[in-house]
């Protein structure tokens, strides 16, 4: 699963950036490292994931126009952000925010769990069809088809309704769904769940995604 992706590092601190390559190199993954603190389109389009070490977010725009020639997972290091910075960072488009100083082990953890997650291994299920649902999902291409038509989605709209979609039926709360799609802590208090389900609510009216009071989303099957 590992053997031959290509991690692209863009950080300044030579120290880390040199542990990140050597835990990575040990499962099998190609590093190209950048101590140049903004990524370069060429190097994103030929990475399978990206670990940028963010020293300002002045740079999150560069996050959507990057993500535009290739959309692929993006785990972002950052040193004293804000709870708001952090999340305006993961609204962008970012898989990931991880606070540095770090523990090394942690950090590789996460990066081999967001290389699982985007590429699976061929057996696994990449395109989710739920029956009575009219949408089709494929994790690979990122495509979105919505009664024939194909909708174009941010990279959170896409996970979460990927992730609400694979629990359909279920109850999920918003713990559960802000940890996983998000990853955020559960202390973390936001509104960017509830803005994304109303987005979502919007934009495929046949996919019903119920609210359970005090708890979370339940999205089942429009019976009307």
């Amino acid at each position: 699963m590992f053997s031959n992706k290509r991690i692209l590092i863009i950080n300044d601190d030579e120290a880390l950036t040199e542990a990140i390559v050597m835990g990575l190199e040990m499962v099998g993954c190609e590093c190209l490292t950048h101590v140049n603190c903004r990524p370069q389109t060429d190097a994103w389009v030929d990475a399978d994931l990206v670990i940028w070490k963010m020293n300002s977010t002045k740079d999150l725009p560069l996050i959507a126009r990057m993500m535009a020639c290739k959309r692929l997972p993006l785990v972002v290091l950052g040193i004293n952000f804000s709870t708001g910075e952090k999340v305006r960072t993961l609204d962008a488009g970012a898989i990931d925010f991880v606070d540095i100083p770090c523990s090394g082990l942690e950090l590789l953890a996460r990066i081999r769990a967001h290389i699982r997650k985007f590429y699976p291994l061929k057996n696994k299920m990449t395109t989710l069809i739920c029956p009575g649902i009219p949408i089709t999902l494929n994790r690979v291409s990122w495509e979105t088809i919505y009664h024939g038509k194909e909708y174009r989605l941010s990279t959170k709209e896409f996970d979460l309704l990927y992730f609400l979609l694979e629990n359909s039926g279920r109850v999920c709360s918003k713990d559960e769904i802000l940890r996983n799609v998000w990853g955020y802590s559960e202390s973390m208090k936001t509104r960017t769940l509830d803005t994304h389900i109303f987005r979502l609510r919007e934009r495929f009216p046949d996919v019903s995604i119920k609210t359970v009071r005090g708890i979370g989303y339940c999205l089942k099957a429009n019976t009307l």
